[in-house]
């Protein structure tokens, strides 16, 4: 290694462990491939402080791009809640593959966390969805977004560094922000919110209460987990008895 590389990979480590937040914000503005050779080039340590800190659709890109030990590294010595909502936006093979290779206490702990009962609001949920830390400015807000696919943002989830949910911004009033200020100017709290072990009937019940087109979904811990679509609850609710799974279910992610 030249004295140069030796230099970033020594100022990129102590960037991850002393700052993971603000490291994972920077990760998070580059492509899964950069973001996999930056956190290679330091210690699985420091690796582990930063990818924890990733929103999870940005920490599934790191996964995916990371050699197989890598990533098995990170899913054995994260938080488990983190590594769940990371594996949820990975495809049913890739994420198969990373957990057959874990540890079996891992494993199983992961396993059962990632499964939900039928009729409740974490089977219902589709876990693929993006999040946008409150401490971003409007511009690495805007330029997230060029990272999300998904079609037809309206509303953005705002999470704190846990996590945890914070609130929610419309995308037009983001859009027409002065791009330095910070997001959590304009955030605004959620009106509708419901826990991953809540049994449909509350989730109707809130849907009922408020025209609302996306409700979220949180774990004991208040991170957020996923998020309810009517139109989804609207086919489960006509179609209850018919054999019925969520339509993201199907799709192949369970």
């Amino acid at each position: 290694m030249s004295a140069e590389l030796a230099a970033v990979s020594l100022l990129n480590e102590r960037f991850l462990m002393g700052y993971p937040f603000e490291a994972a914000r920077a990760v998070e503005a580059l492509s899964g491939d950069a973001a996999a050779a930056v956190m290679q080039s330091c210690s699985p340590a420091a690796q582990l402080r930063c990818w924890q800190a990733l929103s999870p659709d940005r920490a599934a890109e790191v996964l995916a791009a990371l050699p197989a030990a890598s990533a098995q590294l990170l899913l054995a010595g994260s938080d488990p809640q983190v590594a769940v909502a990371a594996l949820g936006h990975l495809d049913i093979l890739r994420r198969e593959a990373l957990l057959a290779a874990v540890p079996e206490p891992v494993y199983s702990e992961l396993r059962d966390l990632m499964q939900y009962p039928e009729g409740t609001a974490g089977y219902l949920m589709d876990p693929r969805l993006a999040t946008f830390s409150e401490a971003l400015s409007v511009a690495e807000a805007i330029e997230r977004l060029r990272s999300v696919r998904q079609r037809g943002l309206r509303e953005l989830f705002v999470v704190d560094d846990q996590m945890r949910l914070a609130g929610q911004i419309d995308m037009e009033q983001l859009l027409l922000a002065g791009r330095e200020r910070p997001i959590r100017e304009f955030t605004r709290a959620v009106t509708a919110v419901v826990r991953d072990i809540d049994p449909v009937a509350r989730v109707a019940e809130a849907l009922r209460r408020q025209a609302l087109d996306l409700l979220p979904v949180v774990n004991e811990q208040g991170r957020l987990r996923g998020v309810i679509r009517l139109p989804e609850l609207m086919a489960m609710l006509r179609q209850q008895g018919r054999g019925w799974r969520p339509e993201w279910r199907t799709r192949g992610v369970k």
